[in-house]
């Protein structure tokens, strides 16, 4: 699958959740070289057109149109974090 198909199934739905309050979680996990970076972030840093973004990309972008979407003069905080779970052990990339 494209990683505009992999956002349509998974990262549309997740922006509307947390529009609708919830908190959500994109996690990729697999064996080494299968393909979780390119899922999560892709290839190149092309901007907004580049076909082969990832998820991450795609999800910031769709979360802020949700946000935006809904008109009004609202006011918003998100919060993000990006881990690593590695040999049992967590460390913050940000």
């Amino acid at each position: 699958a494209d990683q505009r198909c992999v956002y349509g199934v998974i990262g549309e739905r997740l922006a509307k959740d947390v529009v609708g309050g919830f908190h959500t979680c994109l996690l990729a996990c697999g064996q080494t070289a299968s393909g979780k970076s390119h899922a999560i972030f892709g290839r190149s840093a092309g901007g907004a057109e580049d076909p082969h973004r990832g998820l991450v990309p795609r999800f910031a972008e769709g979360l802020l149109n949700e946000l935006h979407g809904g008109g009004g003069e609202a006011e918003f905080i998100v919060k993000m974090s990006y881990m690593e779970l590695y040999n049992e052990r967590f460390r913050d990339l940000l």
